[in-house]
């Protein structure tokens, strides 16, 4: 009967060292998938570092972009109040230089016709002898 016993145990020790060796194939797996993980991560870590520096230039450009447009806006707010200066000058030069007929030019023109009409007049009388 003791023969059956330790016959009993060896194979169920058999069958727990199959069982052991089958979870110790697994973790040998698990480790080297966990060696593999690292790596990645590790590459992951330097590539997350890479872009985080390409972010950083990309947001200095946009705020450098965007004080250049805040710049060109009040550059072109200053030209378009100049632009109206100028505009507005050559209107007023434009109005001077002018031929207004109806303020003093037609004034003048009304008294040369009148000057002329009365000239012709007396011509005319002194020609039909009528004094």
């Amino acid at each position: 009967m003791m023969e059956n016993r330790i016959g009993e145990r060896v194979s169920s020790l058999e069958t727990t060292v199959g069982q052991h060796e089958k979870r110790i194939e697994k973790l040998e797996d698990t480790t080297t998938i966990l060696g593999e993980m690292k790596l990645l991560l590790s590459q992951q870590t330097e590539m997350n570092k890479e872009q985080n520096i390409t972010l950083a230039k990309i947001n200095d450009n946009l705020d450098n972009l965007n004080a250049s447009q805040v710049q060109m806006q009040s550059e072109m707010k200053t030209m378009n109040s100049r632009i109206q200066k100028v505009e507005q000058t050559q209107e007023e030069e434009k109005e001077k230089n002018s031929l207004d007929l109806s303020g003093s030019l037609k004034k003048a023109i009304l008294w040369a016709v009148g000057v002329g009409l009365t000239v012709l007049s007396a011509w005319i009388m002194i020609k039909l002898n009528l004094k």
